[in-house]
């Protein structure tokens, strides 16, 4: 079950963080790195189709972040 709860967390708070960069992008440097951090690989490997499917895009690049964090740190967790 803390799995389950890890990746909610963690998708809900990639996706409020990528939001929140992506509309601060232009305005602030710290915002512009934090967005090319967060924005990838998705957006990335997307190029054109990041303006038509941005939703879309934004949450499936939320959805790979909190599986890939979920998995790692079961398997980090595992180890100890």
């Amino acid at each position: 079950m803390t799995r389950v709860a890890l990746f909610f967390v963690v998708f809900l708070l990639h996706w409020v963080i990528q939001f929140i960069a992506w509309s601060y992008a232009a305005r602030s440097v710290f915002f512009h790195y934090v967005w090319d951090v967060v924005a990838a690989p998705v957006f990335y490997l997307s190029r054109s189709l990041a303006n038509e499917y941005f939703w879309a895009l934004a949450t499936g690049n939320s959805l790979l972040w909190a599986a890939c964090i979920t998995y790692f740190s079961g398997r980090i967790l595992a180890r100890r």
